[in-house]
């Protein structure tokens, strides 16, 4: 999957358009459909902008796609969430960490008194 693959698919899952990527990125929507099909190339620069439009980091939109993380997330909506999370300041991460062990602990007592 090319970047501009990657770019295509993340702005769909968002529901943008073009435009909307453009727009929130800094970049002429007409440039969007070109970096999308790989008529341009993206600078450095440009790759950051579109990562940080996108909720992602240029590390993601430049790794080989086949590089799959070990643990797959089929929810496209909790897969951007856990990026966007990623991205957060070191003391937020632990808070969003800490607020996914208390559900998740919850869970599992529930699971115990059910059974």
């Amino acid at each position: 999957m090319t970047i501009g693959d990657k770019i295509r698919k993340l702005r769909q899952q968002k529901g943008w358009t073009q435009k909307d990527l453009g727009t929130r990125a800094g970049i002429e929507g007409k440039n969007v459909s070109s970096y999308e099909t790989g008529h341009l190339k993206p600078s450095a620069r440009t790759i950051q902008r579109f990562a940080e439009a996108l909720g992602v980091s240029a590390e993601d939109l430049l790794s080989d796609s086949s590089n799959e993380p070990a643990l797959a997330v089929e929810d496209p909506d909790l897969l951007q969430l856990f990026r966007e999370v990623s991205q957060l300041p070191e003391a937020e991460r632990m808070n969003a960490k800490w607020f996914l062990s208390v559900i998740v602990k919850q869970h599992r007592l529930q699971q115990m008194i059910a059974s």
